[in-house]
């Protein structure tokens, strides 16, 4: 089946041919993601994907997350899950905070988590204008993270004088049990004079919706259903005339989860609550018809609270324990930017700085062995830090069928001092319709603040949890491609990438070594950390095309595949653990005491494949949408392997699933969407003990003025 579906996908994204009796359908595609300047997807060294506002209404989906999980290269763990559940990105193999994600140009993460990175749930839909995704090491232009790629969310900006607006609403059913309702309102005033306001609102509940796969066959209580509410807000306003482009933008995020506690683990009292808000200024001034200096900043301060009270475990039993906590995280962008162009030379420069702060306060109370409590609070860590940076990238049409491109990042942070990064990339036109793409880069990843100085201690712990020690993670990637743009719409890509970053970091588990592995008991327990030790490899294909077989149907879709490869060499420990302890793996429970060598790393499939049939007949619009996800590994607790709470690997099966989506357009300004998902209901998951939607249906109204 595996091999079906990877054939099926290939055939679908790469049988692409012209056809000259077709006048072109598609436009040029313009993106400012790949050279921080608007360029051309064809002078692009590197795989590139925009989802556009048309296909954002024509969707059903509730967040940048949902949208994400559909594109070539990406798997999104959460999108298929409960709603409000954490969403979390893997692109090309690279983790969720090894992929930078902005806001119209600017970098957005969450300082409070363990890997800093931002829990994509939290990214509503309103007032996106489009996302452009470029693949690969980019962290010449856009600093640390930017290891696997670049998520730009682009908001809107130009429209016509006078009120313009949108409204639509959408109820769905999740499953058996569970549902789902939400609203969106955004609307605009532009004047002659060049003033414009625009403001949006989002909201968003769900309920009757149990997160955990319920694994209890004699249970003495209803499982709890998992509830969701989501309220989004932005408001913007600025001044556009004569080469000058202002906005200043407030964005208010607020969600609560009842959520559960983890795998496999039903929960009725742990709950979840998220707020953000996040200022924004973004300025352009063209001084002359060749030059434009650009101003980017940002703040943001956001707070998480989780809290979980005793549960009932049997009849008249609760397990007498309550946890409280409270994670702050903030962020500054202040950037400058230079832009450039003359005949064949396009230059852009600039300089700026990156500042994150984040604070816990913690609390834990256990009735259990007479009753004891513990609280942290980190406010006096201080645990901030910042980066300053100056970046500058050409790019040359030396001839109409050859461009160069080329750039050079200098960064200094404020804990690990001076380093730099570079790219370099060649587009080459072999015939009008074909293009050779090769492009070379550096990339690097910071460690988060919790992940360098997080204080807990466990009992035994002969270390804290954070890891002062840490470098950042660096990275060399390579890509090779053609790209074919024919006439009629009919557009192909195939790619192959090489990605290998080095002093990679890993949560490990730590034991007494004067115990052998095989009796290793709690008593041996001596802590956890993070340390920089393993090799990471990332190399695969993909492709990926639109194929017009009539003027009114066509097909779309891609296929990745990958290889993914972790490497530690026990002699890369640090010297006191090497001797003091044994090192445990969180990814794959492995003990560092000899070579590990491993092909499947957790929660990544090896092949991913979307397709998909699109039938316009004039006011309808019929889709049928194929997704197949192929087998991976998770991370799971295995009492008969190895030491007290040794980790094992359970494998999480592929998955096939089949959606189908009909749009209707009532009139020029009014539109119906139906979508059904999972339309066999199959039964799968995205990773261990937590559950998907089965068999879905979502309506959606759309109107515009």
């Amino acid at each position: 089946m595996r091999n079906l579906a990877f054939t099926f996908g290939l055939f679908a994204v790469l049988t692409v041919q012209g056809q000259d009796s077709l006048s072109s359908r598609v436009l040029e595609e313009v993106v400012v993601s790949g050279a921080r300047m608007e360029q051309s997807v064809s002078q692009i060294p590197r795989q590139v994907a925009v989802i556009s506002r048309t296909e954002i209404e024509q969707s059903a989906f509730h967040s940048v997350g949902d949208l994400l999980a559909k594109q070539p290269g990406l798997y999104l763990v959460g999108a298929n899950q409960a709603p409000g559940s954490n969403q979390s990105l893997f692109m090309r193999g690279a983790g969720s905070n090894q992929v930078v994600v902005m806001i119209d140009g600017v970098r957005l993460t969450d300082p409070s988590t363990p890997n800093n990175a931002v829990d994509l749930s939290e990214l509503s839909l309103a007032e996106v204008e489009r996302i452009e995704i470029v693949r690969g090491g980019h962290s010449t232009l856009y600093g640390s993270a930017a290891i696997g790629g670049v998520v730009n969310i682009i908001t809107r900006k130009n429209s016509t004088t006078g009120l313009h607006g949108q409204l639509s609403a959408q109820a769905g059913q999740l499953g058996p049990a569970g549902s789902s309702f939400h609203q969106m309102a955004d609307a605009e005033y532009r004047s002659a004079q060049g003033w414009f306001v625009r403001g949006s609102l989002w909201n968003q509940n769900a309920r009757g919706f149990n997160a955990t796969v319920d694994t209890v066959t004699n249970r003495f209580k209803r499982a709890d259903a998992d509830d969701f509410r989501k309220t989004d807000g932005r408001l913007s306003i600025g001044y556009q005339r004569n080469g000058f482009d202002v906005a200043i933008a407030y964005k208010s995020t607020k969600q609560r989860v009842d959520t559960d506690a983890g795998a496999f683990a039903d929960d009725d009292n742990s709950f979840l609550t998220f707020h953000r808000n996040w200022w924004q200024v973004n300025a352009n001034v063209n001084v002359s018809d060749r030059s434009t200096i650009s101003y980017f900043g940002a703040y943001s301060s956001s707070v998480r609270q989780n809290e979980n009270d005793s549960s009932q475990v049997a009849p008249g039993v609760f397990d007498g324990s309550f946890s409280r906590g409270r994670y702050d995280g903030k962020l500054l962008t202040q950037e400058v930017q230079f832009t450039h162009t003359r005949d064949r030379l396009s230059v852009v420069s600039g300089a700026g700085l990156f500042y994150e702060q984040m604070n816990f306060d913690t609390y834990f109370f256990s009735s259990q062995f007479g009753g004891f409590e513990f609280t942290t609070n980190y406010d006096s860590l201080r645990q901030e830090s910042f980066t300053s940076y100056a970046f500058a990238r050409a790019n040359w049409s030396w001839s109409p069928r050859l461009t160069l491109q080329g750039g050079a990042r200098g960064n200094y942070h404020s804990l690990f001092g001076f380093f730099t990064t570079g790219d370099l990339g060649v587009v080459y036109a072999l015939r009008p319709q074909t293009a050779l793409f090769v492009s070379g880069s550096m990339g690097f990843n910071t460690p988060s603040l919790s992940q360098l100085f997080d204080p807990a201690r466990g009992f035994g712990a002969i270390t804290t949890r954070g890891n002062s020690a840490l470098s950042p993670e660096r990275s060399a990637s390579i890509e090779v491609g053609l790209r074919y743009t024919g006439r009629g719409g009919t557009r192909g890509a195939v790619s192959f990438f090489h990605n290998t970053t080095r002093q990679s970091i890993e949560y490990v588990y730590l034991w007494n070594r004067a115990t052998p592995v095989e009796q290793l008991t709690f008593l041996d327990y001596q802590g956890d950390t993070y340390l920089n030790i393993s090799r990471q490899r990332h190399m695969g294909m993909e492709a990926s095309g639109t194929l017009y077989l009539r003027k009114n149907f066509w097909l779309d879709g891609h296929v990745t595949w990958m290889t993914n490869r972790l490497e530690v060499q026990p002699r890369d420990l640090p010297a006191d653990l090497g001797t003091s302890s044994h090192v445990q793996l969180f990814a794959n429970g492995r003990f560092l005491d000899t070579e590990v060598s491993d092909n499947a790393l957790p929660r990544i499939p090896s092949v991913m494949t979307r397709a998909r049939a699109n039938l316009q007949l004039k006011k309808w619009l019929l889709q049928v949408a194929y997704r197949y996800d192929g087998t991976r590994l998770d991370a799971a607790y295995d009492p008969s392997f190895g030491p007290f709470g040794a980790l094992g690997r359970v494998p999480v099966g592929a998955y096939q699933l089949v959606d189908a989506t009909v749009l209707f357009n009532l009139s020029p300004r009014v539109s119906l969407n139906f979508t059904a998902e999972n339309l066999f209901n199959l039964d799968y998951q995205e990773i261990a003990g937590f559950a998907t939607r089965g068999r879905s249906a979502y309506l959606k109204i759309v109107a515009r003025w």
